[in-house]
């Protein structure tokens, strides 16, 4: 199989591309995650075509890359994977967090195969990145 057909392979380039224009695009796309609602006319409908076909995108990739005997629906899986990818503006610090590559690696990797299987280095392993603590992640009551 030509890597270029290959549903794993699209997914990851599909992760990569998009986490390093999130990356790049932070507060872009934090207006985009909250405020696309509030377009009308013709902005709405651009807007909404476009992330319309964004997702089905990514429902197509996936739809070839299920096993038969999943019993997840594809839906689901693709907007989880959404879910994942685009929250990231609210913890992603450049200066703790990996490059967009590896970060993509790493999700992809969760995604495709779950926390509990061994896979690409994690954050801690990045050099000059400091292991996070729940103190970096979630403020102190």
């Amino acid at each position: 199989m030509e890597r270029e057909s290959d549903p794993e392979e699209q997914l990851r380039v599909f992760v990569r591309i998009h986490l390093s224009f999130f990356v790049a695009s932070m507060d872009e796309m934090k207006v985009l995650s909250h405020e696309a609602q509030a377009l009308t006319g013709d902005f709405r409908t651009q807007v909404q075509g476009k992330k319309r076909r964004y997702v089905s995108l990514v429902d197509g990739i996936l739809d070839r890359l299920r096993p038969a005997d999943s019993g997840l629906p594809t839906r689901i899986s693709t907007l989880s994977l959404f879910g994942m990818l685009n929250w990231i503006y609210t913890w992603y610090r450049p200066d703790r967090d990996p490059a967009a590559d590896l970060l993509a690696d790493q999700m992809t990797h969760i995604f495709l195969h779950g926390f509990l299987e061994p896979g690409p280095a994690d954050a801690s392993s990045v050099p000059g990145s400091p292991a996070p603590s729940l103190g970096q992640f979630w403020p102190e009551t």
